[in-house]
């Protein structure tokens, strides 16, 4: 089921189970120093300049799983919307938003393959891919550069991640700019030329 206000936490992650404990130690803080305290649980989201889109033209993207679970998206600018809108209103406490259509990987990457038709992509089990971030674990640290390609990654991708439409959006008295990948995933695509598709750590011209 989609997750609303009343969906209790339950992180699948390490990495969930820190931001929890974060936003509980917060909230206390924030309790005992009069201060108003709001956690955003964002979806997944995506923009012009993020690890995945920069790596598009240089090779088939593996996506671990069957991909036939649900996850929730978010264009960079209306997260970044969102987050300026919470902090000038009163919205308190954990609350997690979207754009208004949770969709499949697949659905995602054929639209993503519609106005880019050069992306490909495998699909690899699980397994598999778990393992392989095991072997690569070690080459990744030697390198020292960010990688989504991780075991804790496959967890994620594989996770059923739905937020119901509106969800703060409706008490912030806002609507996204992109409401679905539909609008957001071409618009990305023009902030991928623009930027040479450089992901900020590879981009040396400033």
């Amino acid at each position: 089921d989609p997750i609303d206000a009343s969906t209790p936490t339950n992180p699948q992650l390490d990495y969930g189970r820190a931001k929890v404990e974060a936003e509980d130690r917060l909230d206390q803080m924030a309790q005992r120093s009069g201060m108003r305290f709001a956690a955003i649980r964002l979806p997944h989201v995506y923009g012009a300049r993020d690890l995945f889109f920069s790596s598009i033209p240089r090779r088939r993207t593996l996506i671990p799983g069957r991909g036939r679970n649900l996850f929730a998206h978010l264009h960079v600018n209306d997260a970044a919307r969102v987050l300026i809108g919470v902090a000038e209103s009163d919205v308190e406490g954990a609350r997690a938003v979207a754009d208004r259509r949770a969709t499949t990987w697949p659905e995602f990457f054929a639209i993503l393959s519609e106005h880019y038709p050069r992306f490909r992509y495998v699909l690899l089990p699980a397994g598999l891919a778990r393992a392989g971030t095991i072997v690569l674990r070690p080459f990744q640290r030697i390198s020292g550069k960010p990688t989504i390609t991780t075991a804790g990654s496959v967890v994620g991708w594989n996770l059923n991640l739905s937020v119901r439409p509106g969800l703060l959006w409706e008490e912030l008295g806002m609507e996204p700019v992109y409401p679905t990948v539909d609008e957001g995933i071409p618009a990305v695509l023009d902030g991928c030329v623009a930027f040479r598709w450089l992901h900020p750590l590879d981009d040396r011209s400033s």
